[in-house]
Formats: structure tokens, C-alpha cells, sequence
């Protein structure tokens, strides 16, 4: 009995060991089987690793150009790089808003520099009006003493 159970042992042993790794065996799979290339691609754009996502469903197309995984790979691949158009679009729009916020910032200072400007020659303005009006009320006392 005791010699039986110590030969299933070694002979489970014996098989495990020849066994590949799994690991292996699903990075051979996956290199292979067009099916489990997409689900790949898929968990990828799932767990945000775009990068690693656009490989493999490049691979996917080069490997099995007539799959019929295909299609729905290179639709993602579309929709990957219209995001990334976007991406690009939208930075560069923000850079652009930025700048015109910043003209509209330097047009406010601007303004109100100018409205200082004209706040002050009016202040002058009423002050020379002031003193034009002391000289006139001045020469019409100077005129009738002199009459």
C-alpha cells in the first residue's frame, strides 16, 4: 500500500515537471489563438494600458488579417486613435484658451489703465476750468474797477 501511494507520488511529480508553466502556456496561447489575442486587448483598454492595448490588437490584425476579431480590433485601434486626435485637439485648444485669456487680461489692464488716463485729464480738465473761471470772474472785477 505504502509502495503503491509512493508511486502515484513519483509518477505525479514525474508529470508536473514535464508539465510547461502555466504562464508559458497561456503567453504561447495567447500568441497564437486570435480569440484570446482580442479578450487580451480588451482587458488592456480595461485596465487603461493603451499602450499595451494598441500591441495587441496590432498584433491581432497582422497575425489573423482574416479573423474574425478583426473588425472589432480595428475599430478599437480607430477609436484609440480618435482619442488620442482628441487628446491633441483638446490640449491644443486649451493652450489656445489659455493665451486668450491672457490677451483679455492684458486688454483689461490695458483699459483700465487708459481709463485711469482719462479719469486723470479729466480731474485736469475741471482744474484748468476752475482756474479759467477764477480768471474770468478776476478780469470782470479788474474791468468794472477800471471803468
Amino acid at each position: 500500500m505504502f509502495l503503491r501511494g509512493l508511486g502515484i507520488v513519483i509518477l505525479a511529480i514525474g508529470i508536473f515537471a514535464c508539465a510547461p508553466d502555466y504562464r508559458e502556456t497561456k503567453t504561447l496561447i495567447l500568441k497564437d489563438d486570435e480569440a484570446l489575442l482580442f479578450r487580451q486587448g480588451v482587458e488592456e483598454v480595461r485596465a487603461g494600458d493603451y499602450l499595451r492595448a494598441r500591441a495587441t490588437f496590432n498584433k491581432l490584425v497582422t497575425l489573423h488579417r482574416d479573423g474574425k476579431f478583426v473588425p472589432p480590433a480595428e475599430v478599437y485601434l480607430k477609436l484609440m486613435n480618435e482619442i488620442d486626435a482628441l487628446k491633441i485637439l483638446w490640449e491644443r485648444k486649451q493652450k489656445e484658451g489659455e493665451k486668450i485669456q491672457g490677451e483679455l487680461q492684458e486688454a483689461r489692464q490695458e483699459l483700465k489703465r487708459a481709463q485711469e488716463r482719462c479719469q486723470k485729464e479729466i480731474e485736469d480738465l475741471k482744474r484748468d476750468l476752475e482756474y479759467l473761471k477764477s480768471l474770468d470772474i478776476e478780469l470782470q472785477r479788474r474791468s468794472k474797477s477800471v471803468k
